[in-house]
C-alpha cells in the first residue's frame, strides 16, 4: 500500500511539473508573439480608421488577448498567430523585421496598404508560411532568392506591390512545389518567363500582366496540366503562339495574352478536341488582342461551348465570321473583334447568343444590310459595329430593331455608308444611352423630334452627313448631353434658344452647316461651355457682349459667317484659341488685347487681312 501512494505521489508530481513547464512555454510562445505585433503596430506611420491604435493593446482585460485583436487569428492548439490579415485598411508603414519571429504563421495578408520600405530578411524565416498577399502596396527592392524558404506556400500575389526598379522573375520560385497561385503582375519586371516556373505541378494561376516581360512563352509551361488561369497581357513576348497551348492544358479556363508582340497564326488546336480528352471543358476567357496575328480565326474557337469572353481584336485576322456561331456559343458574354481584316456579313446566328452584353466588330471590312437581329439581345449594353461597310432599309430598321435592348449603353455605326434617315423610334432607345455615334455615315433627312426623349444621352455625334432641317426645339430635353456635333451637315434655321437649356454641354459643334440668324446671348450663360464651333455658317449680326462671359472656354471658331460691329476689350478675358477670321467687318481691337489669353490668339478682321 505504501509503494502504491508513493507511485501515485510521484505521478502527481512529475504530471504537475509537466503541466507547469507547459504553461509557461505557452506564456513564453504568447510573448514572442506579443513582442512582435507590438512591433508591427511601432512600424505603422498611420491608421486612418484607428484599428490597430485602440484595438491592439496589452491592457490586463482579457478582451486584449492578442487572439482577440484585429486581423490576428491563432492556432486553438499552441496559441501561437496563425494568421495576420490587414488587407484593405488603409495603413501606412514598414514591416518590422521582428515579423520573423511569428514563427507559426501561415497566413500573412496586407494587400491594399501603403506598406514601403523593402521586405525584411527575416521575413523569410517563415517557412511554416502558406499565404503570402503583398499587393497594391508601395515596396521598394523586390522578393529575394530566400523565398525558397517558403516550401510549403501555396498562394503568392504581389501584383502592384513594388514601385521602384526594373526586376526579374527569380528562378528558384520554380523551387515552391505547392504553389497553386503565382501573381506578380505590374512591377516593372523585365527579362524571360523562367522555364523553371515549369516545375511548379500543382500551379492553376500564372498572372504576370503589365510588366516588360520579353522573348517567347517557355513551352514546358505546356506541362503544367493542372494550370486554369494563364495571364501575361500587357508586356513585350513575342514569337508564335504554341500549337499546343491547349491540348496540354485541358483545365484551361482564362487565357489572357493582349498587348504582345506574338506573330503568326492563332493555334488550331484552341477548340474542343476529342471527348476523350475533355480539352477546353471550362474554357471561359480568351485574349490575345494587340499582336500581330494574322490568318482566319480557327473554327475550333466557335464550338468552345462554354466561352463567354472572347478578345481578338487589333490584329490581321481574316476571313468570315461561321454562320451557326451564336448556337455553338451559347455562354458569349463580350465579343471583341475590332480592328481586323474580317469579310462577309454579320451572321444572323450571332443573335442566339442571348447573354452577349458588348459586341465590337468595328475597323473590319463587314459589308450587307445591318441586321435587325438586335432586338434578340434584350441585356446589350455595347454595340460598335463603326468602320466596316454595312447599309440599311430607308429608315434604319436595325435602329429600330435596337429598342428591343432596354439596357444599351453605347451605339457606334461610325463610317458605315447607311444611306438612310434616323427613325421617329430614336425616340424609344434604351434610357441607359450614353453614347449615340452616327457620324459620316450618310444620314440625310431631319433630325426627329424625337431623339429629345434619350434623356440619358451624354454624347450625341452625326458629324459629316446630310442631315438637313432645323435644330429641334426638342433637344433641350437631353439635360445630361456634354457633348453636341452636328458639324458638316446642311442644317437651316438659327441656332435655337433651347440649346441653352443643356447646362451640362461642354462641346458644341455647329461648324460647315447653313445655320443663319444671330448667336443666341443666352450662350454666354452657359458656364460649362469648353469648344465653340459654328463657323462656315450664315450667322449675321454682331457677337453678343454677353458671349465674352465665356472666360474658361479652351476653343471658340466663329470664322466664315457674316458676323460685323467692333470685337470688344472684354474678349481677353478668353483663356481660349478664338477664331473670328473670314467675317464681313470687324472694327480693330486694341493691340494691347489681342494676345492676353493662355493659349494665344487667331483673331482677324476681313479688313486686316
Amino acid at each position: 500500500m505504501a509503494k502504491l501512494c508513493f507511485y501515485l505521489s510521484t505521478f502527481c508530481l512529475s504530471l504537475f511539473y509537466f503541466m507547469a513547464c507547459l504553461v509557461l512555454s505557452e506564456v513564453n510562445i504568447s510573448t514572442d508573439d506579443e513582442h512582435a505585433l507590438l512591433a508591427f503596430k511601432s512600424s505603422i506611420t498611420s491608421d486612418p480608421n484607428n484599428l490597430m491604435l485602440s484595438n491592439w493593446s496589452t491592457s490586463s482585460s482579457s478582451s486584449s488577448s492578442l487572439c482577440n485583436w484585429v486581423g490576428v487569428t491563432c492556432d486553438l492548439g499552441n496559441g501561437r498567430v496563425k494568421s495576420l490579415n490587414l488587407s484593405n485598411m488603409g495603413l501606412v508603414g514598414t514591416i518590422p523585421p521582428q515579423v520573423g519571429s511569428l514563427s507559426f504563421l501561415e497566413e500573412l495578408d496586407l494587400k491594399g496598404n501603403s506598406f514601403h520600405g523593402e521586405l525584411p530578411h527575416e521575413l523569410y524565416q517563415l517557412q511554416q508560411l502558406k499565404l503570402l498577399n503583398l499587393s497594391y502596396n508601395n515596396f521598394g527592392g523586390f522578393i529575394l532568392d530566400s523565398i525558397s524558404n517558403f516550401s510549403k506556400l501555396v498562394y503568392l500575389d504581389c501584383s502592384s506591390s513594388f514601385s521602384k526598379g526594373s526586376n526579374t522573375i527569380l528562378p528558384v520560385i520554380g523551387q515552391l512545389q505547392h504553389l497553386k497561385v503565382l501573381r506578380l503582375d505590374n512591377n516593372s519586371l523585365s527579362g524571360f518567363i523562367p522555364p523553371a516556373i515549369s516545375n511548379l505541378s500543382s500551379l492553376e494561376v500564372i498572372s504576370l500582366g503589365y510588366n516588360t516581360l520579353s522573348g517567347e512563352i517557355p513551352v514546358s509551361l505546356l506541362n503544367i496540366s493542372s494550370l486554369r488561369h494563364f495571364s501575361a497581357g500587357y508586356n513585350n513576348l513575342n514569337g508564335t503562339l504554341p500549337k499546343e497551348l491547349c491540348h496540354q492544358l485541358p483545365q484551361l479556363e482564362f487565357l489572357l495574352l493582349d498587348f504582345n508582340q506574338f506573330e503568326g497564326t492563332i493555334p488550331a488546336s484552341i477548340g474542343p478536341i476529342p471527348m476523350e480528352i475533355e480539352n477546353l471543358g471550362k474554357f471561359e476567357h480568351l485574349a490575345v488582342g494587340f499582336n500581330d496575328l494574322s490568318g482566319p480565326i480557327p473554327s475550333k474557337i466557335f464550338n468552345i461551348s462554354t466561352l463567354k469572353y472572347l478578345y481578338l481584336s487589333y490584329n490581321s485576322l481574316s476571313g468570315v465570321l461561321p454562320s451557326e456561331m451564336g448556337y455553338t456559343l451559347p455562354s458569349l458574354v463580350q465579343l471583341h473583334l475590332t480592328g481586323n481584316k474580317l469579310v462577309g456579313s454579320i451572321p444572323n446566328g450571332l443573335f442566339n447568343a442571348t447573354l452577349l452584353t458588348k459586341i465590337d466588330l468595328s475597323e473590319n471590312q463587314f459589308n450587307g444590310l445591318m441586321p435587325t437581329g438586335f432586338r434578340y439581345l434584350s441585356i446589350l449594353e455595347v454595340l460598335h459595329i463603326g468602320g466596316n461597310n454595312l447599309t440599311s432599309s430607308h429608315e434604319l430598321e436595325f435602329l429600330t430593331s435596337l429598342t428591343s435592348c432596354t439596357q444599351l449603353k453605347r451605339i457606334v455605326v461610325t463610317g458605315n455608308p447607311l444611306k438612310a434617315s434616323l427613325p421617329k423610334s430614336i425616340g424609344n432607345l434604351s434610357k441607359s444611352l450614353e453614347l449615340f455615334q452616327a457620324d459620316l455615315c450618310k444620314i440625310y433627312g431631319n433630325i426627329p423630334l424625337e431623339i429629345g426623349n434619350i434623356s440619358s444621352l451624354l454624347n450625341l455625334n452625326l458629324y459629316g452627313n446630310d442631315i438637313s432641317g432645323p435644330i429641334p426645339t426638342t433637344i433641350k430635353g437631353l439635360q445630361k448631353l456634354q457633348s453636341l456635333n452636328l458639324s458638316y451637315n446642311e442644317l437651316q434655321g438659327s441656332i435655337i434658344d433651347e440649346l441653352c437649356e443643356i447646362g451640362s454641354l461642354s462641346v458644341l459643334s455647329l461648324s460647315s452647316n447653313k445655320l443663319s440668324g444671330v448667336i443666341p446671348t443666352c450662350l454666354g450663360n452657359m458656364a460649362s461651355l469648353r469648344i465653340v464651333y459654328m463657323d462656315s455658317n450664315k450667322l449675321i449680326s454682331e457677337i453678343p457682349s454677353s458671349f465674352w462671359n465665356l472666360k474658361d472656354v479652351l476653343e471658340v471658331n466663329l470664322s466664315s459667317n457674316a458676323l460685323v460691329g467692333e470685337l470688344p476689350y472684354d474678349i481677353g478675358r478668353l483663356r481660349a484659341l478664338a477664331k473670328i477670321k473670314d467675317n464681313v467687318a470687324f472694327a480693330q481691337m486694341h493691340s494691347t488685347y489681342s494676345c492676353v489669353n493662355h493659349f494665344g490668339c487667331c483673331i482677324h478682321s476681313s479688313s486686316a487681312m
